[in-house]
């Protein structure tokens, strides 16, 4: 499948990558540990892209959805900069049951019809 940011994704088998990040990978674990990994298939995906580019955090609830949280979601392209930082907001949201006024632009609710 091929796809744009924020469509479905992009899936590439290809065993010959697998090999290469399972000889990369055991250049950094255990030799007693990599004896045991292989590869049986390979999918490669386009990372997640929410439609406006920007994060979406926070529980998703709809207009017409109960008083209920229930799922609590974090969707970002920039996971890899942006991973600590949500990371230590997200945990404090839920441990401390608050809704940080930082993370209010990026609620999931934005992509909701009004």
């Amino acid at each position: 499948e091929t796809s744009k940011p924020g469509g479905t994704t992009t899936v590439v088998k290809d065993d010959a990558t697998a090999q290469h990040l399972l000889s990369t990978a055991g250049r950094h674990v255990a030799p007693f540990v990599m004896e045991h990994m292989h590869s049986t298939t390979t999918e490669q995906a386009v990372r997640p892209m929410p439609a406006d580019g920007f994060p979406s955090v926070g529980f998703v609830v709809s207009s017409t959805a109960s008083s209920s949280r229930g799922l609590y979601s974090v969707v970002t392209h920039s996971g890899i900069t942006l991973g600590p930082l949500l990371a230590a907001l997200v945990a404090a949201e839920l441990q401390h049951n608050v809704d940080l006024t930082l993370l209010q632009p990026y609620r999931p609710q934005r992509f909701f019809s009004q």
